[in-house]
């Protein structure tokens, strides 16, 4: 019997939001016992099918950048699309490859609520785990409205494009050269400009994934600090010689795990 008897709401409302988004890109390190094989393809589908649209849209911005610009300045502009697409690449990779380490950190956060005996610093780790969510929610919100923003209301503000040899050209959310086909006729086009406003979505995905899980442990470290705080407090209040070293041995083992 776990002295919170509440721990399973309480973790709960702490990973919601971040099991949500994780899971999103395949990469929640929990898995479900009971349909184990069936979510390990699921997992690895939608990271093979992640790497390969944001593989593509990268290759496409560097095509267009050495096949078709030649203008300097045209060509740096284009460069800030490729260097956050490769930062996304890299964050995701990393998420991956950390998975373990985050099932350990989570796994810490799950036994400080299982153990947590005083109702005041339950309150305590609860408040800060929802500081923590409305700030990755906030963040959430900047993130994909800014995104959305980007890739659809300013490519369709500036309407299709006129060449001097009569062509017209419809605008893409990014610059690209896809080599094999021509994406300006429809439903090419459409298909292309969808694709490309996904993998803007999927990279918006992972930084808010990467920043909203540093988020929660960043928040419950906080709270763990602000429990030995008041433990360290209430040491001063102890007058009795046995509570005093009980106290005090509780203060040097929260504070060896809070520092791990």
């Amino acid at each position: 019997m776990y002295a919170n008897k509440n721990y399973e709401s309480d973790i709960d409302t702490t990973y919601k939001l971040n099991r949500f988004i994780f899971s999103l890109l395949g990469i929640w390190p929990y898995v479900r016992t009971n349909c184990w094989l069936l979510q390990e393809l699921k997992r690895t589908a939608l990271i093979l099918g992640f790497y390969f649209l944001l593989g593509y849209d990268l290759l496409s911005m560097l095509f267009y950048i050495f096949i078709v610009q030649n203008e300097m300045r045209t060509k740096l502009k284009v460069m800030a699309s490729v260097i956050f697409s490769a930062v996304s690449i890299s964050k995701y990779l990393n998420l991956l490859y950390i998975k373990n380490q985050v099932k350990n950190c989570l796994a810490l956060v799950e036994e400080d609520f299982r153990y947590v005996a005083s109702s005041t610093a339950r309150d305590t780790m609860l408040f800060h785990a929802r500081t923590g969510r409305r700030l990755s929610i906030l963040f959430s919100i900047f993130m994909y409205t800014s995104t959305l923003a980007y890739r659809t209301l300013i490519p369709i503000s500036h309407g299709k494009i006129v060449t001097a040899e009569n062509v017209t050209i419809r605008p893409l959310t990014c610059a690209a050269e896809f080599v094999v086909f021509d994406p300006q006729p429809s439903p090419v086009y459409e298909i292309v400009f969808f694709a490309q406003c996904f993998t803007a979505l999927i990279k918006t995905t992972v930084t808010v994934a990467a920043c909203g899980i540093a988020t929660l442990f960043a928040m419950h470290i906080v709270a763990q600090l602000e429990i030995l705080m008041e433990t360290l407090n209430n040491l001063t209040n102890e007058h009795k010689l046995g509570n005093a070293n009980r106290v005090l041995s509780v203060i040097v083992d929260h504070q060896i795990k809070t520092q791990e």
